[in-house]
């Protein structure tokens, strides 16, 4: 078991290691002379050659997401921060449950002056497949919210700042 298990992780390592060095590589990648060092390799290149990796995304002002942002982003590989400026609800739902959108190694989601609802607050506090240092809400729930209700689903990983209108204290021992 344990000669499986270090397969595993040998092949799993070399993959992520293999993504990570593409993501270095110059933009035009279709013309690098290394592209036969393996076939796991040459394989994240073809999936990758296309996309552009970048480290912050802000989407600002925008009421809906329409089909025109998110194909304007289906290429985008967001690697370290996204900022949500003056968004409408439905637009965090919608960013984070487009396929054509890929996010890897997030460390901070912010929201600034945003409108979300309160099924977009539970997801956000749900997203167990990223890793987030810290998480800053700032904005309106469009519905009141306890805090009692949200507090299962604060993980300890990051850090929390909270600034919700609608959001409401209705024990103090969370405050």
């Amino acid at each position: 078991m344990s000669t499986t298990l270090n397969t595993v992780t040998l092949k799993r390592f070399s993959y992520d290691w293999i993504r990570r060095f593409i993501e270095l590589l110059p933009s035009d990648r279709r013309n690098f002379r290394y592209q036969h060092i393996s076939p796991a390799f040459n394989f994240l290149l073809k999936k990758y050659i296309d996309h552009k990796f970048g480290k912050n995304i802000y989407i600002k002002y925008k009421n809906h997401l329409d089909n025109a942002t998110i194909r304007s982003l289906s290429n985008v590989v967001i690697t370290d921060q996204i900022t949500f400026l003056n968004c409408g609800p439905g637009v965090i739902d919608r960013f984070f449950t487009s396929p054509k959108i890929k996010t890897c190694r997030l460390l901070n989601l912010n929201l600034l002056s945003c409108r979300i609802t309160p099924d977009e607050l539970m997801k956000i506090l749900n997203f167990t497949y990223v890793k987030y240092e810290e998480i800053f809400l700032e904005g309106t729930i469009t519905e009141r919210v306890s805090v009692s209700s949200i507090i299962p689903e604060i993980r300890p990983e990051p850090k929390y700042k909270f600034c919700l209108e609608n959001l409401i204290d209705d024990q103090d021992e969370y405050i």
